[in-house]
Protein backbone atom coordinates (compact mmCIF):
# COMPACT_ATOMS: atom_id res chain seq x y z
CA UNK A 1 0.00 0.00 0.00
CA UNK A 2 1.51 3.76 -0.95
CA UNK A 3 0.40 7.01 0.92
CA UNK A 4 0.76 10.17 -0.42
CA UNK A 5 0.76 13.64 0.45
CA UNK A 6 -0.85 16.29 -1.63
CA UNK A 7 -0.18 19.13 -0.09
CA UNK A 8 2.06 20.82 2.85
CA UNK A 9 2.49 24.55 3.54
CA UNK A 10 5.83 25.13 3.56
CA UNK A 11 7.12 26.29 7.63
CA UNK A 12 8.89 29.44 7.64
CA UNK A 13 12.90 29.53 8.00
CA UNK A 14 13.54 29.51 11.21
CA UNK A 15 14.81 33.31 11.95
CA UNK A 16 18.73 34.05 12.86
CA UNK A 17 19.33 35.60 16.21
CA UNK A 18 21.49 38.46 17.59
CA UNK A 19 24.26 38.34 19.23
CA UNK A 20 22.62 37.87 22.90
CA UNK A 21 20.28 34.96 21.62
CA UNK A 22 17.39 37.50 21.03
CA UNK A 23 14.66 37.00 18.22
CA UNK A 24 13.98 39.61 15.52
CA UNK A 25 11.49 42.57 16.98
CA UNK A 26 9.65 42.21 13.95
CA UNK A 27 8.93 38.51 14.22
CA UNK A 28 4.98 37.22 13.79
CA UNK A 29 3.56 36.24 16.64
CA UNK A 30 2.30 32.58 15.89
CA UNK A 31 3.76 30.10 13.12
CA UNK A 32 0.45 27.75 12.00
CA UNK A 33 1.63 24.97 9.85
CA UNK A 34 -0.62 23.03 8.24
CA UNK A 35 -0.45 19.66 6.81
CA UNK A 36 -3.53 17.97 4.34
CA UNK A 37 -3.54 14.23 3.92
CA UNK A 38 -4.64 12.80 0.58
CA UNK A 39 -7.76 10.46 0.56
CA UNK A 40 -6.40 7.08 1.09
CA UNK A 41 -6.86 4.25 -1.17
CA UNK A 42 -9.40 1.94 -0.61
CA UNK A 43 -7.20 -1.52 0.25
CA UNK A 44 -7.41 -2.57 3.94
CA UNK A 45 -6.29 -0.45 6.32
CA UNK A 46 -2.71 -1.99 7.52
CA UNK A 47 -2.53 -2.97 11.33
CA UNK A 48 -0.18 -1.19 13.61
CA UNK A 49 2.27 -3.84 13.61
CA UNK A 50 2.40 -4.33 9.22
CA UNK A 51 2.42 -0.43 9.14
CA UNK A 52 5.36 -0.01 12.08
CA UNK A 53 7.10 -2.57 9.66
CA UNK A 54 7.02 -0.37 6.65
CA UNK A 55 7.94 2.48 8.66
CA UNK A 56 11.02 0.91 10.11
CA UNK A 57 11.84 -0.37 6.96
CA UNK A 58 13.29 3.08 5.83
CA UNK A 59 16.02 4.11 8.38
CA UNK A 60 15.40 7.71 8.04
CA UNK A 61 12.01 7.77 8.79
CA UNK A 62 10.55 6.44 12.56
CA UNK A 63 7.81 5.06 14.22
CA UNK A 64 4.76 6.83 13.33
CA UNK A 65 2.16 4.55 15.23
CA UNK A 66 0.42 6.64 17.88
CA UNK A 67 -2.02 5.57 20.66
CA UNK A 68 -5.17 7.40 21.10
CA UNK A 69 -4.09 8.55 24.05
CA UNK A 70 -0.95 9.80 23.29
CA UNK A 71 -0.02 13.45 22.81
CA UNK A 72 -0.86 15.14 20.04
CA UNK A 73 2.15 16.28 17.55
CA UNK A 74 3.50 19.57 18.23
CA UNK A 75 5.32 21.36 15.14
CA UNK A 76 8.68 23.05 16.68
CA UNK A 77 10.95 25.79 15.48
CA UNK A 78 14.12 24.22 15.44
CA UNK A 79 16.15 22.97 12.39
CA UNK A 80 18.58 20.24 11.98
CA UNK A 81 20.49 20.29 8.75
CA UNK A 82 18.29 21.63 6.22
CA UNK A 83 15.12 19.55 7.32
CA UNK A 84 12.25 20.96 9.38
CA UNK A 85 11.84 18.52 12.31
CA UNK A 86 8.39 17.67 13.91
CA UNK A 87 8.89 17.07 17.60
CA UNK A 88 6.83 14.57 19.12
CA UNK A 89 6.28 13.79 22.76
CA UNK A 90 5.25 10.27 24.17
CA UNK A 91 5.55 8.85 27.49
CA UNK A 92 8.40 11.73 28.26
CA UNK A 93 10.30 10.92 24.94
CA UNK A 94 10.78 13.24 21.77
CA UNK A 95 11.02 11.48 18.44
CA UNK A 96 11.63 13.59 15.31
CA UNK A 97 10.28 12.94 11.75
CA UNK A 98 10.87 14.94 8.55
CA UNK A 99 7.57 16.66 7.49
CA UNK A 100 7.82 15.90 3.79
CA UNK A 101 7.73 11.72 5.05
CA UNK A 102 5.25 12.28 7.22
CA UNK A 103 2.45 8.71 6.35
CA UNK A 104 -0.30 9.75 9.27
CA UNK A 105 -2.63 12.25 10.14
CA UNK A 106 -0.93 15.58 11.69
CA UNK A 107 -3.31 17.48 13.89
CA UNK A 108 -2.51 21.34 13.10
CA UNK A 109 -1.18 22.69 15.99
CA UNK A 110 0.13 26.85 16.60
CA UNK A 111 3.52 27.42 17.77
CA UNK A 112 3.72 30.71 20.56
CA UNK A 113 6.74 32.58 19.40
CA UNK A 114 7.21 34.93 22.82
CA UNK A 115 8.73 38.38 22.43
CA UNK A 116 12.11 38.78 24.89
CA UNK A 117 11.02 42.55 24.96
CA UNK A 118 7.20 41.28 26.28
CA UNK A 119 7.38 38.48 28.45
CA UNK A 120 9.72 35.91 30.26
CA UNK A 121 11.23 33.28 27.62
CA UNK A 122 11.09 29.48 28.94
CA UNK A 123 15.02 29.07 30.08
CA UNK A 124 16.18 25.49 30.60
CA UNK A 125 16.72 24.43 34.37
CA UNK A 126 18.53 21.58 35.22
CA UNK A 127 17.93 19.71 38.89
CA UNK A 128 20.14 16.79 39.73
CA UNK A 129 18.87 14.55 36.70
CA UNK A 130 15.43 16.22 36.33
CA UNK A 131 14.94 18.18 33.52
CA UNK A 132 12.24 21.12 33.33
CA UNK A 133 12.08 24.44 31.95
CA UNK A 134 11.20 27.51 34.07
CA UNK A 135 10.36 30.88 33.15
CA UNK A 136 12.16 33.17 35.42
CA UNK A 137 10.87 36.48 36.20
CA UNK A 138 12.79 39.10 34.21
CA UNK A 139 13.56 42.92 34.98
CA UNK A 140 14.01 45.33 32.62
CA UNK A 141 15.12 49.46 32.89
CA UNK A 142 18.61 49.43 33.10
CA UNK A 143 20.38 50.43 29.71
CA UNK A 144 23.83 49.05 30.30
CA UNK A 145 25.72 45.73 32.00
CA UNK A 146 24.32 44.88 35.46
CA UNK A 147 27.13 43.98 37.53
CA UNK A 148 25.86 43.57 41.17
CA UNK A 149 22.44 42.62 42.75
CA UNK A 150 21.01 42.51 46.58
CA UNK A 151 18.51 41.49 48.22
CA UNK A 152 16.92 43.53 51.36
CA UNK A 153 17.09 41.90 54.52
CA UNK A 154 13.97 41.63 54.42
CA UNK A 155 13.64 40.38 50.73
CA UNK A 156 11.12 43.03 49.84
CA UNK A 157 13.52 44.78 47.77
CA UNK A 158 16.19 44.08 44.84
CA UNK A 159 18.93 46.08 44.63
CA UNK A 160 20.80 46.53 40.73
CA UNK A 161 23.98 48.01 39.54
CA UNK A 162 24.60 48.98 36.22
CA UNK A 163 27.25 50.28 33.79
CA UNK A 164 24.10 53.06 33.20
CA UNK A 165 25.52 54.71 35.99
CA UNK A 166 22.53 54.21 38.23
CA UNK A 167 21.17 51.70 41.08
CA UNK A 168 17.88 50.54 40.32
CA UNK A 169 15.44 49.17 43.80
CA UNK A 170 12.91 46.69 42.49
CA UNK A 171 9.96 44.93 44.18
CA UNK A 172 10.95 40.72 43.71
CA UNK A 173 7.42 39.94 44.22
CA UNK A 174 5.69 41.44 41.08
CA UNK A 175 9.08 42.81 38.95
CA UNK A 176 8.15 46.36 39.31
CA UNK A 177 10.48 49.17 40.17
CA UNK A 178 10.51 50.93 42.72
CA UNK A 179 13.25 53.81 42.76
CA UNK A 180 16.45 54.69 40.13
CA UNK A 181 19.26 56.31 42.59
CA UNK A 182 20.64 58.64 40.25
CA UNK A 183 24.25 60.72 41.64
CA UNK A 184 27.40 58.49 40.35
CA UNK A 185 29.22 59.51 37.47
CA UNK A 186 30.57 56.20 36.42
CA UNK A 187 29.43 52.88 36.23
CA UNK A 188 28.55 51.34 38.99
CA UNK A 189 29.78 47.71 39.97
CA UNK A 190 28.58 47.25 43.43
CA UNK A 191 25.84 47.28 45.51
CA UNK A 192 24.72 46.16 49.62
CA UNK A 193 21.93 47.01 51.88
CA UNK A 194 22.57 47.61 55.28
CA UNK A 195 21.39 45.19 57.75
CA UNK A 196 18.40 47.34 59.49
CA UNK A 197 18.04 47.62 55.61
CA UNK A 198 18.08 51.71 55.99
CA UNK A 199 20.79 52.37 53.28
CA UNK A 200 21.69 51.19 50.61
CA UNK A 201 26.06 51.49 49.52
CA UNK A 202 27.03 51.41 46.01
CA UNK A 203 31.05 51.43 44.42
CA UNK A 204 31.33 53.39 41.49
CA UNK A 205 33.93 53.84 38.88
CA UNK A 206 34.31 57.48 39.53
CA UNK A 207 36.01 56.78 42.72
CA UNK A 208 33.71 57.06 45.30
CA UNK A 209 31.13 55.59 47.38
CA UNK A 210 27.29 56.72 47.85
CA UNK A 211 24.86 56.31 50.63
CA UNK A 212 21.05 56.27 49.32
CA UNK A 213 17.49 55.81 51.38
CA UNK A 214 15.90 53.25 49.85
CA UNK A 215 12.44 54.25 51.02
CA UNK A 216 12.86 57.70 49.53
CA UNK A 217 15.71 57.65 46.97
CA UNK A 218 17.34 60.65 48.34
CA UNK A 219 21.18 60.58 48.67
CA UNK A 220 22.77 60.36 52.36
CA UNK A 221 26.53 61.07 51.40
CA UNK A 222 29.07 60.06 49.51
CA UNK A 223 32.54 58.60 50.63
CA UNK A 224 35.18 59.79 48.74
CA UNK A 225 39.18 58.80 49.46
CA UNK A 226 39.80 56.59 47.21
CA UNK A 227 42.10 57.42 43.98
CA UNK A 228 40.57 54.58 41.58
CA UNK A 229 37.49 53.17 40.90
CA UNK A 230 35.75 51.34 43.55
CA UNK A 231 35.06 47.64 42.45
CA UNK A 232 33.26 46.57 45.38
CA UNK A 233 31.25 47.28 48.56
CA UNK A 234 29.99 45.48 52.05
CA UNK A 235 28.14 46.45 55.17
CA UNK A 236 29.40 45.00 58.41
CA UNK A 237 26.87 42.59 59.90
CA UNK A 238 26.47 45.51 63.10
CA UNK A 239 25.77 48.16 60.53
CA UNK A 240 28.81 50.31 62.13
CA UNK A 241 31.10 49.96 59.07
CA UNK A 242 31.17 49.72 54.95
CA UNK A 243 34.16 48.44 53.58
CA UNK A 244 35.03 49.30 49.68
CA UNK A 245 37.53 47.94 47.43
CA UNK A 246 39.31 50.09 44.83
CA UNK A 247 41.79 49.66 41.86
CA UNK A 248 44.06 52.01 43.95
CA UNK A 249 44.91 48.93 45.93
CA UNK A 250 42.99 49.44 49.46
CA UNK A 251 40.47 48.36 51.03
CA UNK A 252 38.82 51.49 52.80
CA UNK A 253 36.52 51.33 56.19
CA UNK A 254 33.71 53.96 56.69
CA UNK A 255 31.61 55.07 59.36
CA UNK A 256 27.99 55.36 57.20
CA UNK A 257 26.63 57.35 60.34
CA UNK A 258 29.13 59.95 59.42
CA UNK A 259 30.36 59.52 56.10
CA UNK A 260 34.08 59.54 58.11
CA UNK A 261 36.85 56.86 56.97
CA UNK A 262 38.01 54.62 59.93
CA UNK A 263 40.53 53.41 58.20
CA UNK A 264 42.46 52.08 54.80
CA UNK A 265 44.34 48.31 54.76
CA UNK A 266 46.79 48.62 52.52
CA UNK A 267 49.39 45.57 51.39
CA UNK A 268 47.70 44.15 48.53
CA UNK A 269 50.19 44.83 45.75
CA UNK A 270 47.46 44.90 43.01
CA UNK A 271 43.99 45.89 42.71
CA UNK A 272 40.69 44.63 44.95
CA UNK A 273 37.92 43.73 42.83
CA UNK A 274 36.12 42.35 45.44
CA UNK A 275 35.38 42.59 49.67
CA UNK A 276 32.87 40.81 52.46
CA UNK A 277 32.88 41.02 55.85
CA UNK A 278 33.12 37.88 58.07
CA UNK A 279 29.38 36.88 59.77
CA UNK A 280 31.03 37.87 63.10
CA UNK A 281 32.93 41.21 61.57
CA UNK A 282 36.39 40.29 62.80
CA UNK A 283 37.62 39.37 59.18
CA UNK A 284 37.60 41.10 56.03
CA UNK A 285 38.35 38.66 52.70
CA UNK A 286 39.67 40.65 49.98
CA UNK A 287 39.74 39.23 45.90
CA UNK A 288 42.66 40.59 44.08
CA UNK A 289 43.42 40.76 40.40
CA UNK A 290 47.01 38.89 41.38
CA UNK A 291 44.95 35.72 41.79
CA UNK A 292 44.98 35.45 45.55
CA UNK A 293 42.52 36.06 48.48
CA UNK A 294 43.66 38.15 51.38
CA UNK A 295 42.22 37.65 55.11
CA UNK A 296 42.49 41.07 57.41
CA UNK A 297 41.54 42.28 60.96
CA UNK A 298 39.47 45.42 60.51
CA UNK A 299 40.02 46.68 64.07
CA UNK A 300 43.71 46.59 62.90
CA UNK A 301 44.06 46.56 59.23
CA UNK A 302 46.25 43.50 60.15
CA UNK A 303 46.66 40.62 57.76
CA UNK A 304 45.41 37.21 58.92
CA UNK A 305 46.10 35.05 55.80
CA UNK A 306 46.80 34.88 52.25
CA UNK A 307 44.74 32.15 50.27
CA UNK A 308 46.62 31.35 46.83
CA UNK A 309 45.38 28.85 44.33
CA UNK A 310 43.38 30.48 41.75
CA UNK A 311 45.66 31.38 38.28
CA UNK A 312 43.53 34.11 37.37
CA UNK A 313 41.93 37.07 39.27
CA UNK A 314 39.90 36.68 41.76
CA UNK A 315 36.26 38.34 40.70
CA UNK A 316 34.18 38.31 43.82
CA UNK A 317 34.05 36.27 47.73
CA UNK A 318 31.56 35.59 50.14
CA UNK A 319 31.90 34.03 53.57
CA UNK A 320 29.46 31.16 54.55
CA UNK A 321 26.57 32.32 57.18
CA UNK A 322 28.58 30.16 59.96
CA UNK A 323 32.27 31.90 59.13
CA UNK A 324 33.59 28.55 58.88
CA UNK A 325 34.36 28.71 54.94
CA UNK A 326 35.12 31.78 52.42
CA UNK A 327 34.35 31.07 48.69
CA UNK A 328 36.11 32.50 45.88
CA UNK A 329 35.34 33.16 42.53
CA UNK A 330 37.86 33.35 39.93
CA UNK A 331 38.37 33.93 35.82
CA UNK A 332 40.00 30.39 35.76
CA UNK A 333 36.36 29.35 36.04
CA UNK A 334 36.63 27.94 39.40
CA UNK A 335 35.16 28.38 42.72
CA UNK A 336 37.14 27.69 45.26
CA UNK A 337 36.40 26.78 49.22
CA UNK A 338 39.19 27.68 51.90
CA UNK A 339 38.96 27.47 55.77
CA UNK A 340 39.61 30.99 56.95
CA UNK A 341 40.90 29.71 60.38
CA UNK A 342 43.96 27.94 58.84
CA UNK A 343 43.92 29.14 55.26
CA UNK A 344 43.76 26.10 53.70
CA UNK A 345 41.70 25.02 50.90
CA UNK A 346 38.54 22.48 51.51
CA UNK A 347 37.68 22.18 47.76
CA UNK A 348 37.25 23.78 44.52
CA UNK A 349 33.90 23.57 42.44
CA UNK A 350 34.15 23.05 38.79
CA UNK A 351 31.67 23.00 35.65
CA UNK A 352 31.76 26.45 34.46
CA UNK A 353 33.42 26.52 31.24
CA UNK A 354 34.15 30.46 31.35
CA UNK A 355 35.04 33.12 33.83
CA UNK A 356 33.33 33.01 37.18
CA UNK A 357 32.26 36.14 38.09
CA UNK A 358 30.02 35.85 41.17
CA UNK A 359 29.39 33.80 44.33
CA UNK A 360 27.56 33.98 47.45
CA UNK A 361 26.55 31.08 50.14
CA UNK A 362 22.65 30.19 50.60
CA UNK A 363 21.35 31.57 53.87
CA UNK A 364 21.04 28.05 55.58
CA UNK A 365 24.52 27.81 54.72
CA UNK A 366 23.67 23.66 52.97
CA UNK A 367 24.48 25.76 48.70
CA UNK A 368 26.29 27.92 47.11
CA UNK A 369 25.46 29.57 43.93
CA UNK A 370 27.82 30.88 41.18
CA UNK A 371 27.55 32.93 37.85
CA UNK A 372 29.72 32.74 35.08
CA UNK A 373 30.27 34.55 31.32
CA UNK A 374 29.09 31.24 29.94
CA UNK A 375 25.68 32.22 30.58
CA UNK A 376 25.09 30.01 33.57
CA UNK A 377 24.36 30.35 37.24
CA UNK A 378 25.41 26.98 38.68
CA UNK A 379 23.95 25.72 42.26
CA UNK A 380 26.24 23.82 44.51
CA UNK A 381 25.43 20.69 47.40
CA UNK A 382 28.26 21.89 49.59
CA UNK A 383 27.68 18.52 51.79
CA UNK A 384 28.85 16.67 48.55
CA UNK A 385 30.48 19.09 46.52
CA UNK A 386 28.82 18.44 43.31
CA UNK A 387 26.22 20.75 41.10
CA UNK A 388 22.92 20.37 41.93
CA UNK A 389 21.62 22.77 39.50
CA UNK A 390 22.06 24.76 36.32
CA UNK A 391 20.24 28.07 35.19
CA UNK A 392 20.98 29.01 31.76
CA UNK A 393 20.74 32.41 30.84
CA UNK A 394 20.99 33.99 26.94
CA UNK A 395 24.23 35.78 27.99
CA UNK A 396 26.56 37.23 30.37
CA UNK A 397 26.20 36.77 34.18
CA UNK A 398 27.67 39.16 36.34
CA UNK A 399 26.03 39.00 39.70
CA UNK A 400 23.89 36.68 41.83
CA UNK A 401 22.40 36.91 45.39
CA UNK A 402 19.78 34.90 47.32
CA UNK A 403 16.93 36.23 49.13
CA UNK A 404 16.80 35.78 52.80
CA UNK A 405 14.59 33.08 52.59
CA UNK A 406 17.11 31.41 50.28
CA UNK A 407 14.32 30.62 48.02
CA UNK A 408 14.66 33.04 45.26
CA UNK A 409 18.07 33.96 43.52
CA UNK A 410 18.39 37.62 41.89
CA UNK A 411 20.97 37.22 39.27
CA UNK A 412 22.47 40.27 36.79
CA UNK A 413 23.41 40.13 33.16
CA UNK A 414 25.01 41.84 30.67
CA UNK A 415 21.99 42.99 28.40
CA UNK A 416 20.97 45.03 31.59
CA UNK A 417 18.47 42.36 32.54
CA UNK A 418 18.10 41.11 36.13
CA UNK A 419 16.36 37.91 36.07
CA UNK A 420 14.85 36.34 39.64
CA UNK A 421 14.69 32.57 39.61
CA UNK A 422 12.72 30.94 41.91
CA UNK A 423 13.77 27.65 43.33
CA UNK A 424 11.11 26.46 44.77
CA UNK A 425 9.47 25.36 41.78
Amino acid sequence: MMIFLTSVNPIPPIPSRDSDGALPSNLPETINPTVTQAPLPSSPKPTSHSLRNKVNSNPRTLDTDRPKNDTPVTIGTSRKGNKNWVHRLRSGLTSKLPVRQQSVEIRQEQVQVQDRQNSSPNVLSIFGNKNSVHSPMILKGHTACVRAVAFSPDGKLVASASDDCTVRLWDPATGQGRRTLNGHSGKVWGVDFSPDGKLVASASKDHTVRLWDPATGQGHGMLEGHSAMVWAVDFSPDGKLVASGSSDRTVRLWDPATGQGRGTIEGHGTGVIAVAFSPDGKLVASGLIDCTVRLWDPATGQGHGKLEGHSDRVRAVDFSPDGKLVASASRDGTVRLWDPATGQGRGMLEGHSASVTAVVFSPDGKLVASGSTNRTIRLWDLATGQGCGTHKGRCHVWAVAFSPDGKLVASGFSDGTVWIWDLSR
